[in-house]
């Protein structure tokens, strides 16, 4: 900057008037710009990025405070669909033979208007993977465990920030995990490839 300044300062010495001087503030206000523009970016992205933080503090805030014993109940809920599938697949269908009534369709319609309100788009979408394949009749028991594994596992990371696989839940509540990992491992790239997260449930991409 100091030397670009100095060889500006022989030339007008040698080639002033008054549309040379106008060139030079012109061209030294320029300078002044592009060598400050960096922090200025700096200080524009910290600033936003502070404010953003602030701002979803006071969102989580309320949530909790205002919603955090129902909150606590939905949670429960999904994290014993993984404990006990059979369980909350009886609770929601009824007897094996007898037809859904709306009761048990209002049930499920509250587990899943909780994820709507709440959660974070990873969790819906999570959630969207789900039920399209139940409603299209594509998906079997193991698949519904490890699509429920990773809306658990999302879950958890929406409202405690901690980020377990959810591969791990499943050897957590499973002794045969072993005998069926490969199985339960090709169809969590399948969720994986259809939604965009990863293994640690981070976006590569959005689907």
């Amino acid at each position: 900057m100091d030397n670009i300044l100095e060889v500006l300062a022989i030339w007008v010495s040698k080639n002033f008037d008054w549309n040379t001087a106008l060139l030079i503030v012109l061209l030294v206000l320029i300078l002044v710009w592009l060598y400050k523009s960096p922090d200025i970016y700096r200080n524009r992205v910290h600033d936003d990025r502070t404010a953003d933080a602030a701002q979803q503090l006071q969102i989580d805030s309320y949530y909790r405070d205002a919603n955090g014993q129902y909150i606590k109940e939905n949670l429960d809920w999904w994290n014993e669909f993984l404990i006990d599938p059979e369980k909350k697949a009886h609770e929601m269908s009824g007897d094996e033979d007898a037809p859904i009534d709306q009761e048990h369709i209002n049930l499920l319609n509250k587990r899943m208007a909780f994820i709507v309100e709440f959660s974070s788009a990873r969790t819906v979408k999570l959630l969207s993977i789900y039920m399209q394949k139940t409603y299209a009749g594509d998906i079997d028991s193991d698949g519904t465990l490890v699509c429920i594994s990773y809306i658990v596992a999302s879950l958890r990371a929406d409202y405690t920030g901690e980020k377990a696989l959810p591969m791990d839940l499943l050897q957590i509540k499973f002794k045969d995990y072993g005998e069926n990992e490969k199985k339960y491992k090709k169809i969590s790239r399948t969720i994986k490839k259809e939604t965009g997260i990863d293994d640690h449930l981070n976006y590569r991409r959005l689907k």
